[in-house]
C-alpha cells in the first residue's frame, strides 16, 4: 500500500503524493509532515518535462532517420539506373558487377546505419579507375550529400537515446524518492496513532485505498515499445530501429 510499484506511470505517482499531501494539510496535527511530501512534488514538474523532452526527442530523431533511410535508398537506386545505362544493360560488364555485385535488393532497404554502410561502399567503389570521372562524379554527387546525411541523423539518434535513458533514471531515482516520503510519513502517522491510542486505520486514511486507484484512469506507458527497441539498438551500434 505504501509502496508504489517502478512500473507504475510517474503520473500515479503524483496523483498519490497529492493525495497525501492533502489529507495531511487537513487536520493541524499532521501539517508538520507534509514538508518533505510538497517538497518531493515541487520535483514533478521537472522531472515531467524531461521525460516529454527526452521522449520527444527519440521521436524526431527516429523520424529523421526514416526520412534519411528513404533518401539513401533513393540514391542508390537511381545510381543503379544510370550503371545500367552506362553499360547498355548488360549486368556481365565489369562496372556493374563492381558497384552492384549482387541483385539491387542487396543495397537498399537496410536499416540506416547499414545503409550507410552500403552507400559508402559504393561510393569507395566509385572511385576505381574503372569509372570514367564525368560518370563518377555525377553518382557521387547523388551519394555523398545523402550519406554525410545519414552518418549526422545516426549520431543525433544515438544522442538522443542516451539522453533518453538517462532521463529514465532520474524518473527512476525520484520514484525511489517518492516511496521513501511515503513510508517515512506512515512510520510518523503509525507513532501518533499510538500515542493517541488510535488505529492503524487512522493513519491507512491517508493514503488512496485500493479500490480507489481501481476507478482512477488507466497509467499511461512508462516504457513504450518503440523505446525498447531503441534501446536494444543502442547496444548493437544502432543498426536495426528503422528496419
Amino acid at each position: 500500500m505504501r509502496v508504489l510499484s517502478s512500473s507504475r506511470s510517474i503520473i500515479v505517482y503524483w496523483e498519490e503524493l497529492v493525495y497525501l499531501e492533502a489529507a495531511l494539510l487537513a487536520t493541524d496535527e499532521t501539517v508538520p509532515l507534509a514538508a518533505p511530501v510538497t517538497a518531493t512534488l515541487e520535483q514533478f514538474n521537472t522531472i515531467r518535462q524531461r521525460d516529454l523532452s527526452t521522449r520527444r526527442a527519440v521521436v524526431q530523431a527516429r523520424a529523421r532517420a526514416s526520412v534519411a533511410d528513404s533518401s539513401l535508398d533513393e540514391a542508390l537506386r537511381e545510381i543503379h539506373v544510370n550503371t545500367l545505362h552506362l553499360v547498355r544493360q548488360d549486368r556481365s560488364r565489369k562496372e556493374y558487377e563492381t558497384l552492384f555485385p549482387g541483385a539491387l535488393t542487396a543495397h537498399i532497404r537496410h536499416a540506416l546505419a547499414k545503409q550507410v554502410a552500403v552507400a559508402r561502399d559504393t561510393a569507395e567503389r566509385l572511385g576505381l579507375s574503372l569509372f570514367e570521372d564525368k560518370f563518377r562524379e555525377v553518382q557521387l554527387a547523388l551519394l555523398e550529400p545523402v550519406i554525410d546525411r545519414g552518418e549526422v541523423v545516426l549520431s543525433e539518434r544515438k544522442d538522443a537515446e542516451f539522453s533518453r535513458v538517462e532521463g529514465r533514471l532520474e524518473i527512476e531515482t525520484w520514484k525511489d524518492e517518492v516511496n521513501a516520503v511515503r513510508l517515512s510519513v506512515y512510520a510518523e502517522l503509525l507513532s501518533m496513532a499510538a500515542k493517541t491510542r488510535r488505529k492503524r486505520s487512522w493513519a491507512e486514511a491517508f493514503y488512496p485505498t485500493a479500490s480507489a486507484r481501481s476507478t482512477r484512469g488507466e497509467d499511461e506507458p512508462e516504457l513504450e515499445p518503440e523505446l525498447e527497441a531503441d534501446q536494444a539498438d543502442q547496444v548493437d551500434q544502432a543498426d536495426q530501429v528503422d528496419e
